[in-house]
Order: C-alpha cells, then sequence, then structure tokens
C-alpha cells in the first residue's frame, strides 16, 4: 500500500506500457536481474569501486522487494482494465484493488505445476522491467530496420 501511495501512479504509466512494449520491458528486467550483480561484484573488488557496488547492490535489493508489488499490479490492470474495457486513469483505491487482485492470481496461479512457476518468473521479471523502465514512454518510438 505504501509503494502504490509513494509511486502508484508512475507504476501504472509503466505497468500500461506492457501493452506496446513487452518485450522491452521484460529484456530491461531480464537484463537488470542478470547483469547488475556482475557489476556490483566486480566493483565490490576494488576499492574506489566499492561505493558503487555497495550502493549497486542496495539498489538491486530495492528492486528485487518491490517486483512483485510491480508484478501484481500489473497483472491486476490488465485484468481490470480486460473486464471494464477502459484505459482511464487508476485512482489509489483502483491501483490497490488491482494490485491485490493481480497479487492473488498469481499466488494460485503459481500453485500449477510447472505452468505457474514460468508464469510466476514471467511476472516477476516482467516487474522488475516495470520498475526499471524509467524513460520509456508509450509514445516512445520503436525502431525500425
Amino acid at each position: 500500500a505504501v509503494v502504490l501511495a509513494l509511486w502508484g501512479h508512475t507504476l501504472v504509466e509503466r505497468a500500461q506500457l506492457v501493452r506496446k512494449l513487452p518485450a522491452r520491458i521484460f529484456g530491461r528486467g531480464l537484463l537488470f536481474i542478470l547483469v547488475v550483480p556482475i557489476i556490483a561484484i566486480f566493483a565490490l573488488i576494488t576499492i574506489v569501486g566499492a561505493p558503487v557496488g555497495l550502493i549497486l547492490s542496495l539498489l538491486y535489493i530495492v528492486v528485487l522487494m518491490l517486483a512483485p508489488t510491480a508484478a501484481g499490479l500489473l497483472v491486476g490492470l490488465q485484468f481490470t482494465q480486460n473486464v471494464q474495457n477502459s484505459h482511464q486513469p487508476v485512482p489509489y483505491f483502483g491501483q490497490l484493488q488491482a494490485a491485490v487482485l493481480g497479487l492473488l492470481a498469481l499466488a494460485i496461479v503459481s500453485f500449477v505445476p510447472l505452468i505457474g512457476a514460468l508464469v510466476s518468473v514471467f511476472a516477476y521479471v516482467a516487474g522488475v522491467g516495470v520498475i526499471t523502465a524509467s524513460h520509456l514512454t508509450i509514445d516512445t518510438p520503436l525502431k525500425k530496420k
């Protein structure tokens, strides 16, 4: 509830990006999960980079702790917007309802063998991607080859 009160509007905007840019969001989350620990370890090895490594490690922990909330909000918004068939701004109480609904849905799906684990991991990585997608907007142009 505190996360939604502080950054709810931003998370909702970024969660709506998943409909337009799902590969970018998922890729950004996967990249963050895989690359940041390696960079932090290399930075911690050096004396000069130790403060940077410590900050990166703490940032990594915070993002991983917030990812389930973002994933729940993401899934909940997909449910509620598909049911209501609208894409209007979501008030705080609606964000809280969507997050609880999404977290409940992810918890129920996680009990299904194999598929539940895949969906849970995908949602978690997408949650990390939503948190780290700071400069992407809905109007971000896609580069064409």
